[in-house]
């Protein structure tokens, strides 16, 4: 049977590397349509060594989230406009204007993707979730296979919690407007993929028919991520990873220790502030703020942590989640999180999203009884064993050959 071709369209990477990658070692890729891909040899990339040494750490953190080695610079066709419009602006405006830039930045790229859709002609379009309404219609016109890669979880499911984490910043008109496009991509799509038990559910429990929903779950890199050994970190180390904002939960693991004040402790926070100021209304003595870490400097700090947190709000996977237990860190996580199907009593705590006390609770457990936690995070790395990327890799592939052998 001919190998089916692949387009796969993404404003954003997300995990789509790793589907990419998969797709281009079974030599279903036919391209790969993105913002900004770097590419060290290419234009305007290879002239980036001439910039002054502090911008020159800026564009790599930014390049770092947009590149990986493995992919063929052959399948990657970029369109970075919208997505270099939006960063400026953002840098001009402290992000005021952020989350209305991130939408035209997905409509854009959507309206771009359906144009190569008519000269590339592939077997499958998998598309990412609001940016392929467009994308998707053109697809059924020219009886293309349609695949939506659901990242997050049914709107329905998302949008209440996105009124409790937005507060005064929640816009109705933005995500009505929005949902509508959700749901355009939901009727126009054969198939969608979704990546957690959570997502299936939320899915199934808003009238998406099971036949079309299909669940392969993200892993992480066992080669970089390895179990710690012993435990380095005397002091009660506390570890968060992701962006810093309240839908992963940042400002309620900042008001739990703002008011356990336990001594002898320290947290460390890794990930991109953006101009919020959701850090600058805690004590500044409670935390270290990291922008960026590199996956090689990350894992030191997860091995150095006796726990790892991440209490969001609404999280359809984690991969950090993955990353930390494969570095033998036992995790608190919220049961908003995707990836609460690896959590144990054995190897960490599932809390109800939302609930400080919950989450106090945890980390006093776990600051009074550190001597249980590097057995914990043993337990937590043997869990993740089968949770990798090349097991993504083959879960995936065994869908995609199931998709194309009964397309329509």
């Amino acid at each position: 049977m001919r190998k089916p071709q692949i387009v796969v369209s993404t404003p954003f990477r997300l995990h789509s590397h790793q589907q990419v990658y998969a797709l281009q070692q079974q030599r279903y890729l036919q391209k790969y349509i993105c913002s900004t891909w770097h590419k060290p040899q290419s234009f305007p990339y290879k002239y980036f060594r001439y910039l002054p040494k502090a911008l020159q750490r800026k564009i790599n953190a930014f390049c770092a989230k947009r590149s990986y080695e493995p992919i063929d610079a052959y399948y990657v066709e970029q369109h970075p406009f919208a997505e270099v419009v939006r960063v400026l602006l953002n840098e001009l405006t402290r992000s005021r204007f952020n989350k209305y830039l991130v939408d035209w930045q997905h409509q854009t790229h959507d309206s771009i993707a359906a144009k190569r859709l008519k000269k590339l002609h592939p077997d499958i379009v998998v598309g990412y979730e609001i940016s392929c309404a467009e994308t998707f219609r053109t697809a059924k016109e020219m009886g293309i296979t349609t695949v939506l890669d659901l990242a997050n979880v049914h709107y329905e499911y998302c949008t209440p919690l996105e009124k409790i984490f937005d507060g005064d910043d929640f816009d109705h008109q933005l995500t009505k407007a929005i949902n509508q496009r959700k749901e355009i991509e939901y009727r126009h799509s054969d198939y969608i993929l979704c990546i957690s038990q959570l997502a299936y559910n939320s899915l199934r429990d808003n009238g998406i028919p099971e036949e079309k929903i299909r669940l392969v779950n993200l892993g992480a890199d066992l080669s970089i991520f390895q179990c710690k050994k012993h435990q380095q970190n005397e002091k009660f180390s506390m570890l968060f990873v992701g962006s810093v904002i309240k839908r992963k939960g940042v400002d309620l693991l900042l008001e739990a220790l703002q008011e356990l004040q336990l001594k002898n402790s320290e947290l460390t926070i890794v990930g991109a502030n953006d101009h919020n100021d959701i850090l600058s209304k805690y004590d500044q003595s409670l935390f270290t703020h990291i922008p960026f870490l590199p996956h090689s400097e990350l894992v030191q700090h997860f091995h150095k942590a006796h726990v790892f947190i991440l209490p969001s709000y609404l999280d359809s996977w984690g991969m950090v989640v993955n990353e930390a237990m494969a570095c033998g860190t036992p995790v608190i996580i919220s049961d908003n999180v995707g990836s609460k199907d690896l959590v144990t009593k054995e190897n960490g705590f599932v809390v109800p999203h939302g609930n400080v006390k919950a989450l106090q609770e945890k980390i006093l457990y776990c600051y009074h009884h550190r001597d249980e936690l590097f057995a914990m995070g043993q337990k937590a790395g043997e869990s993740v064993v089968k949770f990798t990327w090349e097991q993504y890799a083959r879960n995936l592939c065994v869908v995609i050959d199931d998709i194309y052998k009964n397309r329509k």
